[in-house]
């Protein structure tokens, strides 16, 4: 279980802390750093996760964004942000080696139970990967109770987003989004629940926008594990989706180690683009349905909630 990190040290001085912890536990306690079984490689597990790995390593990776903690034009985000406990999600990003977070994948699917989560093989040792330690390495505050946030109501998740300007999910687009909520909208799309298509409406992403304006605790750090396990345990099936993460996976385990580069593409990539606030967002005219409906029904232009949605286009 990852232990609680204090968020008013920066970035650098908690990861520092952290690598200190978990290389004393790696001295005192080698076994933890071992496989129960022998890898076949320094680098891949087995013979599958090489397969994995050459699956994966023409695909392109979701690239994350960060925010900028002096643009007044975003301090309602920035605020929204710390109410809901994700700021160090858009700010404590780094760049990130591709092979590293390729064979991350790769080796993942065989990843031996550990606590609330797994130990990854990853270049001759393990690495703990878990939601509790995504939540202590981006400073996440405790939550007493996970917020049931995809039962909410999506004809009122569309009207608080769009304040007022529409009534009926079926109606919804993206230019009727706030500016405050574009951002945010976009911000999940890179993020938190990540895909290449920022335009199309998606359930699951307008829920958890919602979420992040009226719920003060979740856990983000299961959301986001998730997630990467499913996409690993999909290589072989879901051959045109996008690698999401890569910024993050990196961080998992510089939170415990680095990563020497000793290959040729072992160098690093990535570096997070700040998020921008269009001008133009949210003067979309209201598509009010008359009306109160109880069940919706996606059309065509409204992506409907499935996990598995867009991600899509071929790498």
């Amino acid at each position: 279980m990852a232990a609680d990190t204090p968020p008013n040290r920066s970035k650098e001085q908690r990861f520092e802390e952290s690598r200190n912890v978990y290389q004393t536990k790696a001295q005192f306690y080698p076994e933890l750093m071992r496989p129960t079984k022998m890898p076949m490689t320094e680098r891949f597990f087995s013979i599958e996760a090489t397969e994995r790995f050459r699956e994966l390593r023409g695909r392109n990776f979701i690239p994350q964004q960060s925010i900028s903690l002096t643009d007044e034009n975003l301090s309602d985000v920035r605020r929204i942000m710390i109410g809901a406990g994700l700021i160090h999600t858009l700010t404590d990003l780094d760049p990130y080696q591709p092979n590293v977070i390729r064979e991350f994948l790769a080796n993942l699917p065989e990843a031996e139970e550990r606590d609330d989560g797994v130990a990854v093989y990853v270049r001759g040792s393990l690495v703990d990967f878990s939601p509790s330690l995504i939540n202590s390495m981006y400073c996440i505050p405790g939550f007493e109770e996970d917020p049931n946030w995809m039962d909410e109501r999506l004809d009122e998740v569309c009207g608080f987003l769009t304040d007022g300007r529409i009534k009926r999910g079926e109606n919804m687009s993206s230019k009727y989004l706030t500016a405050t909520n574009q951002v945010l909208y976009k911000l999940v799309c890179s993020n938190w629940i990540p895909t290449r298509n920022y335009t199309s409406m998606n359930q699951r992403r307008l829920r958890f926008v919602y979420m992040l304006h009226h719920h003060d605790g979740f856990d983000f750090g299961k959301i986001v594990y998730d997630q990467i396990i499913a996409m690993a345990a999909n290589t072989q099936t879901e051959k045109t989706r996008c690698i999401m993460f890569p910024n993050l996976i990196q961080q998992v385990i510089h939170f415990q180690r680095m990563i020497t580069p000793d290959l040729l593409h072992d160098e690093f990539t990535g570096t997070p683009k700040l998020v921008v606030k269009d001008i133009k967002a949210g003067r979309g005219s209201g598509a009010d349905s008359r009306g109160e409906y109880e069940q919706h029904v996606a059309h065509p232009g409204f992506e409907d909630n499935d996990e598995q949605d867009e991600d899509e286009e071929d790498a």
